[in-house]
C-alpha cells in the first residue's frame, strides 16, 4: 500500500520528482512494473525495496490542465501483478503571479523583491527559480536572463534578491520556473535603473552624539 508521497503537487507540464512511501512495494527493482500519475508515466530513479520509490514524471510541454490524479504503482507479487493506488491524489496545478514589489531597482542589484500569487510551494522547491527575462525576443542577446536569488518560498509568496547587470535598457518579465516549467504574468515587469549618484553631502562634519 502507498502510505504517503511528496511533493503533493507540481506543474502539469514539468517533470516533478516524487518520493512514494509505502509497504509491500516489491522486494527488488524488477518487481516495480510501472508507476503512473493519472495517465502520466513516472520513471523510477531510485528504489528502496518494499519501502519507497523515487520517480520523475515524464515532462509534457503540451499539458497545461490543472487536475487531481491518483498515483498507481503496479507491482509483481507471487500472486501476480497488483495495482496499488494512493488514497490521496496528486495535484497538477499551475503557479499564478499576481504582483511584484518593488517594480524597479538599481543595476548593482541587491533589491529585495516580493512576488505574490498562489501555488508557489509546489514541485521540488530546490529546483524553483525566479528569472528576470527580457520581454522582447529581439533584445535577448543584449539583455540576458538574470536570476533573482530566492530567500524564502511559501504558497502565496516568494522573496528574492536581484542580481547585478550591466545594462539599464532592459525591461524584464518576472518568471517563476518550477522544475523547468516557466510561468509569468505579462502585465507585470521589473526594470533595472541606474544606481543613485551623489553630488554633494552637507554638512561635512557632525558630532559624536549624532542627531544632526
Amino acid at each position: 500500500m502507498i502510505t504517503d508521497f511528496n511533493p503533493k503537487a507540481g506543474p502539469p507540464s514539468s517533470g516533478t520528482t516524487i518520493i512514494i512511501n509505502g509497504t509491500d512495494l516489491g522486494t527488488q527493482r524488477s518487481d516495480i512494473e510501472s508507476v503512473m500519475v493519472g495517465n502520466r508515466n513516472c520513471i523510477v530513479d531510485e528504489y528502496q525495496p518494499g519501502v519507497w520509490i523515487k520517480c520523475t514524471i515524464d515532462p509534457d510541454t503540451s499539458d497545461n490542465a490543472n487536475r487531481n490524479e491518483s498515483i498507481t504503482v503496479r507491482v509483481t507479487r507471487s500472486s501476480g501483478s497488483v495495482a496499488v493506488n494512493s488514497s490521496t491524489q496528486y495535484q497538477f496545478i499551475t503557479p499564478i503571479i499576481q504582483s511584484v514589489s518593488p517594480t524597479y531597482g538599481p543595476v548593482s542589484g541587491g533589491t529585495r523583491i516580493r512576488i505574490q500569487g498562489t501555488n508557489f510551494d509546489i514541485g521540488n522547491k530546490e529546483m524553483t527559480r525566479v528569472i528576470m527575462r527580457q520581454s522582447s525576443r529581439k533584445k535577448r542577446n543584449t539583455c540576458p536572463d538574470v536570476n533573482c536569488n530566492i530567500t524564502s518560498i511559501i504558497n502565496t509568496e516568494i522573496n528574492c534578491v536581484t542580481s547585478s547587470i550591466n545594462d539599464t535598457d532592459c525591461v524584464r518579465n518576472v518568471i517563476v520556473s518550477v522544475n523547468g516549467a516557466s510561468f509569468s504574468n505579462t502585465s507585470i515587469s521589473y526594470q533595472y535603473r541606474p544606481d543613485p549618484t551623489f553630488y554633494s553631502i552637507s554638512p561635512m562634519v557632525t558630532i559624536p552624539a549624532g542627531g544632526i
